[in-house]
């Protein structure tokens, strides 16, 4: 009962990739976006209960450099609807930086034995309280720091998709300003 989420977004996932691949190849983004989202919450639900500890030592802190791309992967997702295909340009890779800087900022975490993750996040799951020495170091910011970066790249990456939908809207021809309204009307 507690993957039934995992069941139900591939399925989704797959039905979006067979009914949208053949008119816009972009629906990849979407697709990335939604199953690394899914990914997250799954990981936090497993925070909560007291079982699969294991699932929840690969996911938790893994799936953190892919949190960064949400954002991005949705603006190239617009970028592919505006345009009508797969859109990958340079700008990608400036996106990707802060997905590398918190891959880096975690290595420490990697570097620890798999008995220790196991044992930590079995306190995480029994909300037992843990000591300061307990937790797992990282390089540049805590883990609270760190998700408070990912949360405001990812709006801030957010609200600069928005504003090229918005400018984009204003300066087009007829077609694409009804493209890109109903865009807009949908989120």
């Amino acid at each position: 009962m507690l993957f039934t989420s995992v069941v139900l977004v591939s399925l989704v996932a797959c039905v979006l990739l067979l009914n949208h691949w053949s008119q816009n190849k972009g629906i990849i983004y979407l697709v990335l976006v939604i199953l690394v989202v899914s990914a997250r919450q799954l990981s936090w639900l497993l925070a909560h209960t007291p079982q699969h500890t294991n699932i929840l030592t690969v996911i938790l802190i893994h799936i953190d450099p892919l949190i960064a791309l949400n954002s991005p992967l949705l603006f190239y997702y617009f970028k592919s609807l505006v345009k009508g295909k797969l859109v990958v340009d340079k700008y990608l890779f400036f996106f990707l930086i802060p997905s590398l800087v918190v891959l880096l900022n975690t290595l420490p975490y990697y570097a620890h034995p798999w008995a220790s993750k196991l044992a930590y996040f079995e306190q995480v799951q029994r909300h037992i309280p843990y000591n300061v020495e307990s937790k797992f170091p990282y390089l540049f910011l805590s883990y609270d720091m760190q998700r408070s970066f990912l949360a405001l790249y990812n709006l801030s990456v957010f609200l600069y998709s928005m504003k090229y939908l918005f400018e984009l809207k204003k300066s087009s021809s007829i077609y694409l300003k009804k493209k890109v309204t109903v865009l807009i009307n949908h989120l």
